[in-house]
C-alpha cells in the first residue's frame, strides 16, 4: 500500500514538475518574442530616422481593383529642420471632386488648394495642403484617396486591363528617394516597362513593388500593364509598416 502511495506521489511530483517547466518554457519563449520585437521595432525606428539617408521621402501609391488610387508620401526632414509649418503636395487629380479623402500624417492640415499642375500636367490639378507638424523629430506627410486618378487609363487593345504609369521625380536636395507600389494580392501584372523594382514584399492582403528613385532622371518612369482584382477588398496599408520595408 505504501509503495503505491508512493509511485503516485513520484508521478504527481514529476507531472507537477513537468507542467512547471512548460510553463516556465512558454514564459521564456514570451519574453524572447517581446524582446525581439522590440529590437525589431527600434531597429525600425532607428532606420527610418538614420541620419546618413536624411531627409528622404517615401511615397506610397495603393492601385485598388476599381481604379481608385490612394497616395501616402511619408517625409522624413533633416534632423536640423525646424520648421514648424510646411507644404505638402498631393497626387494629380482630374479636378477636386475626384479626392474622397484627405488625411494629414504626423500633423495637421491647415488650409488646402488645388493649382493646376505643371507642364504637360497642367490638364490636370494637385492638392497643395499647409500642414502643422506635431512632432519635429518625426516623419509627417498626407494620405489621399481619389477616383478617376490620370494615372490608371484603360487599355485601348483590352478594355480589362489597365496601365498604371508615374512619372520620375527628381530627388533634389533629398538624400533618398523611395516609391512604392501596392496591388492588391489577386491583381495579375502582365508587364512592367521603365525602371525595374528593387524588392517587393507580402504586407497584408497587398503586393507591394519598392523602386529606389533616388537616381532616377528626368525622363524615366514606372509603367504597370495589369488585370485589377475588383474582388478583393484589402485593409488599408499601414504606410509606416511599408516604409520601414523599403
Amino acid at each position: 500500500m505504501g509503495s503505491k502511495e508512493s509511485e503516485q506521489n513520484k508521478t504527481r511530483f514529476f507531472s507537477m514538475r513537468r507542467s512547471t517547466l512548460a510553463m516556465a518554457g512558454l514564459a521564456v519563449a514570451l519574453l524572447i518574442a517581446l524582446l525581439v520585437t522590440g529590437l525589431i521595432v527600434r531597429s525600425n525606428e532607428r532606420k527610418q530616422l538614420d541620419p546618413d539617408f536624411l531627409p528622404r521621402y517615401t511615397n506610397i501609391w495603393s492601385i485598388y481593383g476599381d481604379d481608385r488610387v490612394r497616395f501616402v508620401t511619408l517625409i522624413f526632414p533633416a534632423p536640423d529642420d525646424s520648421s514648424e509649418v510646411v507644404n505638402v503636395a498631393g497626387p494629380l487629380v482630374p479636378d477636386q471632386a475626384a479626392v474622397e479623402d484627405v488625411r494629414a500624417i504626423g500633423g495637421e492640415i491647415l488650409t488646402g488648394e488645388y493649382p493646376l499642375g505643371p507642364g504637360h500636367d497642367s490638364t490636370n490639378f494637385y492638392g497643395l495642403y499647409t500642414v502643422e507638424r506635431e512632432e519635429l523629430l518625426k516623419g509627417y506627410g498626407i494620405d489621399v484617396l481619389a477616383q478617376r486618378s490620370p494615372y490608371v487609363t484603360v487599355d485601348e487593345t483590352d478594355p480589362a486591363m489597365r496601365e498604371l504609369a508615374l512619372g520620375a521625380q527628381l530627388p533634389g536636395v533629398y538624400k533618398q528617394v523611395i516609391v512604392a507600389v501596392a496591388f492588391p494580392r489577386g491583381t495579375e501584372i502582365v508587364e512592367t516597362a521603365g525602371e525595374e523594382p528593387i524588392h517587393e514584399e507580402q504586407i497584408g492582403g497587398w503586393q507591394v513593388y519598392y523602386y529606389d528613385a533616388s537616381h532616377f532622371e528626368g525622363s524615366e518612369t514606372i509603367r504597370v500593364t495589369y488585370l485589377p482584382d475588383t474582388a478583393s477588398s484589402p485593409r488599408e496599408l499601414d504606410p509606416w509598416r511599408v516604409d520601414s520595408k523599403r
